[in-house]
């Protein structure tokens, strides 16, 4: 995660040093939990310039890259190839440990794979 504890436990020492009354362990979650964030936030941009949809959209597909990494236990971002046809709008996902052929149904906010429904959300 791009040595996102190292930024955290520097971002925490920096700030007990200059004040002296709070909890280190506490002050690391928050830390941890904003770079976090700010990865995220980092990421649904890429997602934006690289398909054309809106952010809530690219929030979904962003839950869905961290569904797939999650389950392959793989570090790759996941590319997404935009599909619309009048009443249709899909994301299809690639990766390269991916070998099915999955996809985002935008209108539904439903992930499919080899047409079988598995999450939503």
């Amino acid at each position: 995660m791009d040595g996102i504890y190292e930024k955290a436990h520097k971002m925490t020492k920096k700030i007990c040093s200059k004040y002296k009354d709070i909890d280190y362990k506490t002050q690391f979650k928050l830390c941890l939990s904003y770079l976090s964030d700010e990865n995220i936030n980092k990421r649904i941009k890429e997602i934006l310039a690289e398909v054309k949809v809106n952010e809530e959209e690219a929030r979904i597909l962003e839950n869905v890259e961290f569904y797939y990494k999650n389950l392959f236990q793989k570090d790759e971002n996941i590319k997404f190839r935009l599909w619309q046809r009048k009443d249709k709008r899909r994301v299809y996902l690639s990766a390269s440990y991916i070998t099915t052929k999955p996809y985002i149904d935008l209108i539904n906010n439903t992930l499919f794979d080899e047409k079988k429904e598995i999450k939503t959300f």
